[in-house]
């Protein structure tokens, strides 16, 4: 059984604002990316005037989530952090709609490279300074000390049984996407490998792929978020509620019933065990089993090797 910590309420929602204010301040960045690649799409004064305030606003916000508070300044500082936060989403708004239909060039690396290091390279700041807040350690509050060849089996176990049911539940997702007429888009990292210049860019996408975004993703969602829940007496509402926010903030309606059904196959494989590098492994397998079929599939500038494992799996 997995032992809970008592992680204090301010902690976590410093956490989440600050993982989230981060999320959208690297969409502000892509946002100037894309202006930068399509300046004609808007008035150079009005939208740098839009991103340098949303930027603002945003950082302030960000600033302020890392103050300690008491009872007495809570309220006026919850409202200023709100308040900072609704007017660098609005201000963010106004530079989309200065771009009009400008999007992010999928193409390019930026475009994904960006939105991993502002949500999960931050993250892993945030939960560093989380875990200096509850003084503990990373090996602590994530039981990476315990049972640890006990964790690294259940995370093949956990990976191998997650290809299955994933691989059912996407084929059912695009079934429905069809019968109610939804189209069914490719996430954005196919495009962004399909399209890599060098093998340099290969191999950072891979390591954002394969090793920081399942460590954070199983930080925040299996080692922090889970047994928050649970330890306050809703160990349900645990499973389901941390399953389904990893479904949603991956932003892709295909994949969100296979999303959520690893989900809660990454939490009986971490109660199982107690240990964090559970999850991780099975994770960053699953990642890296999807990274290395995007490349087989999609790059034709492969060396000897490659072309023969290509052959070899039917690529």
């Amino acid at each position: 059984m997995l032992s809970v910590r008592p992680w204090k309420l301010g902690a976590l929602l410093r956490l989440g604002g600050g993982v989230f204010l981060c999320m959208v301040l690297g969409l502000v960045v892509l946002e100037a990316l894309t202006y930068a690649n399509e300046p004609r799409t808007a008035k150079a004064s009005s939208f740098l005037l839009a991103i340098a305030l949303s930027a603002g606003f945003l950082a302030s916000s960000f600033v302020l989530t890392r103050r300690t508070w008491t009872e007495e300044n809570f309220f006026p500082g919850l409202a200023l952090v709100l308040a900072c936060a609704f007017g660098g989403l609005v201000t963010a708004g106004w530079a989309q709609h200065l771009l009009g239909d400008a999007t992010p060039d999928e193409k390019a690396a930026s475009t994904m490279i960006v939105p991993v290091l502002s949500l999960h390279g931050a993250g892993l700041v945030l939960i560093a300074a989380f875990l200096r807040e509850h003084r503990v350690g990373w090996a602590e509050a994530f039981g990476f000390r315990q049972r640890r060849l006990r964790a690294i089996g259940w995370g093949i176990i956990g990976w191998l049984a997650g290809l299955a049911g994933i691989s059912l539940l996407q084929r059912f997702s695009v079934d429905v996407m069809d019968r109610f007429h939804f189209e069914a888009k490719e996430q954005m990292p196919v495009e962004v490998v399909r399209n890599a210049h060098s093998w340099l860019t290969i191999v950072v996408l891979g390591v954002l792929t394969v090793v920081l975004v399942p460590a954070v993703e199983e930080m925040l969602f299996r080692g922090i978020l889970y047994p928050a829940i649970k330890g306050r007496g809703y160990p349900r509402l645990a499973l389901w509620g941390s399953a389904v926010a990893f479904g949603v903030v991956h932003g892709n309606l295909m994949g969100f019933l296979p999303l959520t059904f690893f989900a809660v196959l990454l939490v009986l494989v971490y109660e199982l065990t107690g240990n964090l590098l559970a999850p991780i492994l099975a994770h960053g397998l699953f990642n890296a089993g999807g990274f290395l079929a995007l490349m087989l599939a999609h790059r034709s500038d492969l060396g000897p090797f490659f072309k023969r494992l290509q052959h070899w799996l039917g690529g």
